[in-house]
């Protein structure tokens, strides 16, 4: 099966996908064969797999570590049935990989008084050289 995820703008589309449906209301599609059909572990391996869109010069090495632990703490959440916790740490990542993406919209992000335990590396992102608000 060829990935879900061809670009930065499809990673983004795909957060949301998993967000909604995690961990266990993925869509069955009925191009896909049992055993291609999206579930939880195979939207975060498409995740992982996806880092490798993002160029070097967009994402430093400790942000893009900052990422993946972000997607294991998110994964480890729903399989713990923590579908909330996982949830928001899947948008944390979405975050931290908001400098990546391309877009033309401003971003409004949370303040990090509203999510405890936000790491260090999403209290003042980059996006797109925009202004970015905060809630």
């Amino acid at each position: 099966m060829s990935s879900w995820i061809q670009d930065l703008n499809a990673l983004w589309d795909f957060i949301g996908y998993v967000v909604l449906s995690a961990p266990d209301d993925f869509a069955e599609e009925d191009y896909l064969s049992p055993n291609e059909q999206m579930n939880l572990e195979r939207a975060f391996e498409e995740l992982r797999n996806a880092m490798n869109l993002i160029k070097p010069s967009k994402m430093n090495d400790a942000k893009r570590r900052d990422a993946l632990s972000l997607l294991e703490e998110s994964l480890s959440s729903y399989r713990a049935g923590d579908d909330v916790k996982g949830a928001h740490l899947l948008q944390d990542f979405q975050v931290l990989i908001l400098a990546s993406r391309p877009c033309n919209k401003p971003h409004i992000l949370p303040q990090p008084a509203e999510r405890p335990g936000l790491p260090q590396s999403l209290a003042d992102p980059l996006c797109c050289s925009q202004e970015v608000s905060r809630r």
